[in-house]
Parts: structure tokens; sequence; C-alpha cells
């Protein structure tokens, strides 16, 4: 894993998508090239020291050259972010954090998110086709909407409904040959009942705020089977086995 790096990254584009969702793209390659799907960043959201702590963005895209993000404007912080015009310099810290494992056998692969962010299992579905992987995601059908300009064309959108819906991705478990989801801590015990997956068969971007990023204050700790683990440096992926049953 590589170090993590604190960069001036220069805003390159910037987008406001339905449902509220802001994309900012910025040039920093030297995390782009360190970074891998599902890991994470610190930005600096603000001038000044208000707000103090840099928020925690998991990486859309990596390409040669630039990081993506995609947010909700949701707190001050990132609407500040979302504001910064073409050419601003802002302060980046990362990579950060786990990612998804991409297995080498991995032909078909499966992602989905309800409550948890998108941006890292789009960033893991570029990765994958990139290798010609087959790949679908499933998702409510007002977030596929929302979502329609940054899916990439290649991926098959399951619709599901709110009601039922991991039950959904639970169905489909049976024909992929790794899933990855994103979900909140609340969200798990869902999927208590699947006891036998195998190692890496579903991994989990865990959905927690994260304040230090650093593993410094303790605040984001997950319960898993080995105890309490810091989201933000054992995460934020987790073999799902790690965090059920």
């Amino acid at each position: 894993m590589a170090a993590p790096l604190e960069i001036e990254a220069v805003i390159s584009a910037g987008a406001r998508l339905a449902g509220g969702q802001h994309l900012v793209t910025m040039v920093v390659p030297e995390i782009a090239r360190a970074a891998s799907p599902g890991q994470f960043a610190m930005v600096r959201c603000a001038e000044g020291w208000d707000p103090y702590l840099r928020r925690a963005l998991p990486f859309l895209r990596l390409e040669e050259e630039s990081i993506s993000f995609l947010f909700a404007e949701d707190d001050p912080a990132l609407v500040w972010l979302a504001r910064r015009p073409l050419g601003e310099r802002v302060s980046v810290v990362g990579p950060l954090g786990r990612g998804f494992d991409l297995q080498p056998a991995t032909r078909r692969l499966l992602l989905a998110t309800q409550t948890g962010p998108v941006a890292p299992l789009l960033g893991l579905a570029a990765r994958a086709l990139a290798s010609d992987l087959c790949v679908s995601i499933v998702l409510e059908a007002a977030a596929a909407r929302n979502l329609a300009a940054i899916v990439p064309g290649a991926v098959e959108v399951i619709p599901a409904p709110a009601a039922g819906f991991w039950e959904v991705v639970a169905e489909h478990l049976t024909w992929a040959d790794q899933t990855a989801i994103a979900a909140s801590m609340e969200d798990l015990p869902r999927w208590s009942g699947l006891q036998t997956l195998r190692p890496g068969q579903v991994e989990c971007f865990v959905a927690k705020r994260l304040a230090c990023g650093l593993g410094w204050c303790g605040s984001c700790l997950a319960d898993t089977h080995r105890g309490p683990r810091r989201v933000c440096t054992a995460g934020p992926v987790f073999d799902l086995r790690e965090l059920i049953g």
C-alpha cells in the first residue's frame, strides 16, 4: 500500500448532477497513480480554519493524471468545495485506507449500494471494465436515473425496489464471481444469514464518517470478528465475513 502524500491538487473540472450530487476532478498524478478503487482522500475544504477538519471522500475515477470525487453538498465544507473555480488549488492527503481486492479469477462482478456511496463502486467498475470483466450494478430506480450520466454504458444496471433491495442483491450472488457493496453498519444485519460466504466473495465499503482519516482519533471503530477496528485504516473495505454473523 502506497504511503499517503499531502499535495496541492488543481481543480480541472466540476459538474452538478441530478439528485444533488456534485462531481469534482483534480489534477494530482502522484495520488492518481498510487490509489486504487475503494480508497479515499482527506480533502481540505476551507481557506481558513473553519471547518477545521478535512472531509473524507472516496475516489470515483482514477486516471493517469487526475482523481475525481462524487459527493452531496450536505455540509458547509462540501458546499465550499463544490463552488471552487477551475484552476484553484486544494490540499489533498491520500491515498488512504484499504481498497477493493479485484481477484484474478473474477470474470463477473456484481456491485450494489442503497445507503452507501456509489463512487467507490463506480471506481471499481472502471477498473474491472478495463480488464474486460462483465459488470452489473444494483441500484434503486431513482438513483439509476440520477447517475445515468456517469455510469459507464458497458455496466448493466439492475433496478431494485427500496423495500427488499438487499434481497434482490442476494438473489444475484449465485452468478457473480465477486461482489462489492457499499453499506452503512446499520444495513449489515440484513446479511447475517449468509454464513457460507467464501473468502473475498463479498467485499463491503463501510459507509461511516471519518474524522481524521489516519487512525489517530479512534472515532470510526467498527465491530468485526477480530474486535473493534478503525474503518479509516483497516478499511473502509472489509471482507463481509468479518462484519456479519
